[in-house]
C-alpha cells in the first residue's frame, strides 16, 4: 500500500509498506498500517512515530505476521528528507542532471522489518539534504522480484537502468518501468503486487 498526505509550506509526508500474507488476516493488517499513518498527524507524520505506531499496532497478530515499511517527510523549506526504512527495500535517490542521473544512491534499512516478535523500539530515523530537482523513486519488492518465465527476477540493476533512461522520473519513469515489468513478464500476472511512488 501507499499514502500520502501535503503538509504546510509544501512539505509532505509518504508511507509505501507491504504487509506479509493474503487473505482477509492480510486486509485487516493493512487497514491497520495505512491507519497508523494517517493517526501520525497528532506528530506532524514523524517518520519514527510512522514506524512505531506501525509496530504497537501489530500485538494482536501471530510473529509469523510483518510489515516492511518506508515512511518519510519531505520538508521543502529545510529542504531535507527524513526517513526510516524498515525492511523495506531501498528507495532510489538521485539527482536529475541535463542529460542523466546523477549519484544514483539507494536509502537502504535503517531497522528491522516490523513484527510482534520484537520487543523493543531498534528503528533509527536518518535525514538526507535535498535540492531542487532531487528526484526518489519508492517501491516494493512485488517490483525487484517480478519474475520472467524462467524464474529469473526483474532485480534492482534494471530498475536503476530504467532511472538513467528516465532521470526525470515521475510519470514517464514510472509508466516506462511498468511496460517493461510486462515485456518481462510476457504478460503473465505475478504473484506479488507492484507499487511505486515517485516524488
Amino acid at each position: 500500500l501507499y499514502d500520502y498526505v501535503a503538509l504546510p509550506g509544501g512539505s509532505a509526508a509518504f508511507l509505501v509498506a507491504d504487509v506479509s500474507g493474503h487473505g482477509v488476516s492480510a486486509d485487516k493488517l493493512t487497514g491497520i498500517v495505512k491507519s497508523s499513518f494517517r493517526s501520525s498527524s497528532i506528530d506532524l507524520f514523524d517518520p519514527l512515530a510512522v514506524v512505531e505506531r506501525i509496530w504497537s499496532s501489530l500485538g494482536s497478530f501471530e510473529h509469523d505476521r510483518f510489515v516492511s515499511a518506508f515512511a518519510a517527510v519531505l520538508n521543502e523549506t529545510e529542504k531535507r528528507l527524513d526517513y526510516v526504512n524498515a525492511g523495506h527495500p531501498g528507495p532510489f535517490m538521485w539527482k536529475k542532471s541535463q542529460s542523466a542521473a546523477r549519484d544514483l544512491a539507494s536509502l537502504e534499512s535503517t531497522g528491522p522489518i516490523l513484527s510482534p516478535a520484537i520487543q523493543t523500539r531498534i528503528w533509527e530515523k536518518k535525514t538526507v539534504a535535498v535540492e531542487p530537482g532531487d528526484r526518489l523513486l519508492v517501491y516494493t519488492d512485488g517490483i525487484s522480484e517480478a519474475v520472467d518465465p524462467d524464474g529469473v527476477f526483474f532485480g534492482e540493476e534494471r530498475i536503476s537502468a530504467h532511472i538513467e533512461a528516465h532521470p526525470e522520473g515521475g510519470a514517464v519513469l514510472v509508466s516506462e518501468l511498468f511496460r517493461s515489468l510486462d515485456r518481462f513478464s510476457a504478460g503473465r500476472p505475478q504473484p506479488d503486487d507492484l507499487t511505486v511512488l515517485t516524488a
